[in-house]
């Protein structure tokens, strides 16, 4: 038998109760066992219940996977949080890569097919140049998505 802690008996199973006594003068206090639980003396510490260790083993369990379940939780929360702080961050990279090709008044987004290839076409960003007459595109950028072909295109920019 064994005494919880904080006598939180919740799923426990109870078989003793034990009762701290006054025994007599100059000799002390002792303990009553009772199969019922004794009323409760003015002190709330004198009654303690005497339960199974199989069912305390059984309890700290419930309790212990009850506390992997709230810290996964809560790392899943953290981990959700972390997730939104990287969407909010994506998306604002990506506003200033839209912000910076749309310095570049010379600078076009197409979807198309560079090169004459005929497998699935791509995003393109070309640098358009000269006059109504004898325009050139200069391909310096492509991407699966526009996001991609954009971040292609000032990554070329930026190289020497």
């Amino acid at each position: 038998m064994t005494v919880p802690s904080n006598a939180n008996t919740s799923g426990l199973e109870v078989v003793a109760w034990r009762k701290n006594i006054w025994v007599a003068e100059g000799i002390g206090t002792g303990w009553m066992l009772s199969n019922e639980q004794p009323e409760p003396s003015h002190q709330p510490t004198d009654i303690e219940p005497l339960v199974t260790a199989a069912s305390a083993q059984a309890r700290i369990a419930e309790l212990e996977e009850a506390g992997r379940l709230l810290a996964a939780k809560a790392e899943h929360a953290i981990n959700e949080g972390f997730q939104h702080i990287a969407r909010a961050t994506a998306a604002e990279a990506r506003a200033d890569r839209l912000a910076k090709f749309g310095q570049h008044t010379n600078w076009e987004l197409s979807h198309g097919y560079p090169d004459g290839e005929e497998e699935d076409g791509c995003w393109l960003v070309h640098s358009v140049n000269g006059g109504r007459s004898d325009r050139e595109w200069t391909l310096i950028g492509r991407g699966e998505t526009p996001d991609d072909a954009i971040r292609a295109a000032l990554q070329q920019e930026t190289q020497p």
